[in-house]
């Protein structure tokens, strides 16, 4: 009899390796390889050079940290400088505002490059036009005075006035491939290029980042295609109109996007 136990002892042990391995590799079947695993589409926004992710800019929650914020991003907005014929008269030294948002607008429209001349400064009267008619002035518009004439100069754009905490609320935006309005105090921006140490108050456009600057198209100069500002620079200058008393303007970002975007 004794000579049947150890068989018997040796195929009941085969029997429960054999069920254990049946079991783990049904386990591991359930789940899914790294390269089964969802991953991030790059998806192509109109006129993004760079960018790694997308979104709206008026729910915009991605995160930008770490890596994420150390990316190279810049996106392809057009330019034009606010004088665009060299003529500093007394409506093109007062028209930041309106060549911020027409250079928006026209990346929107897929311009890129340099905005001709003739064209570009047809658009910034148009808009001073469209400002003295609904506002009754043109001159430093505040934020929500600029939303204003953005909107009923074109109607196809969506117009959001968003908080500026941190750094990190720009490149969210443009990240998303969503070019950033920003307000500034003009005498903060230490601009070689402005005379008299800078306006008062002054708009520009973001259009990216890079190794702790901010890449930006400056109305305020004709050097002022792809102009680089020092991060902290730009964010401490960051202020709304706030009735002439700028300095103590508040920090707010104008973000201009597609209706429906």
């Amino acid at each position: 009899m004794k000579r049947y136990i150890l068989p018997v002892i040796l195929v009941v042990c085969i029997a429960i390796v054999a069920v254990f391995f049946a079991n783990q590799f049904s386990s591991d079947a359930q789940q899914p390889t790294v390269s089964a695993l969802a991953q991030p589409s790059a998806v192509k926004n109109q006129g993004i050079v760079a960018s790694n992710t997308t979104g709206v800019a008026s729910n915009a929650t991605s995160s930008c940290t770490g890596l994420a914020c150390q990316t190279p991003t810049i996106i392809d907005v057009p330019f034009s400088v606010q004088a665009p014929f060299g003529v500093w008269d007394e409506v093109h030294e007062e028209t930041c505002e309106e060549t911020a948002v027409m250079m928006v607008a026209a990346f929107y429209n897929g311009e890129t490059g340099v905005i001709p001349k003739k064209t570009a400064d047809t658009r910034i009267l148009h808009i001073v036009d469209v400002e003295n008619q609904l506002l009754g002035f043109y001159k430093d518009t505040s934020a929500t005075a600029t939303a204003a004439f953005t909107t009923k100069t074109y109607p196809s754009l969506r117009v959001d006035i968003l908080p500026l905490k941190s750094v990190d609320d720009i490149k969210r935006q443009l990240q998303q491939g969503i070019p950033v309005i920003l307000p500034t105090d003009g005498k903060k921006l230490y601009n070689p290029n402005f005379k008299n140490g800078g306006p008062k108050y002054h708009m520009l456009v973001i259009i990216g980042y890079k190794n702790g600057y901010f890449i930006t198209n400056d109305p305020g100069t004709r050097r002022g295609k792809s102009y680089l500002y020092k991060e902290n620079v730009l964010f401490t200058a960051a202020h709304d109109w706030n009735n002439g008393d700028v300095p103590h303007g508040k920090k707010v970002m104008i973000i201009i996007t597609s209706v429906g975007q």
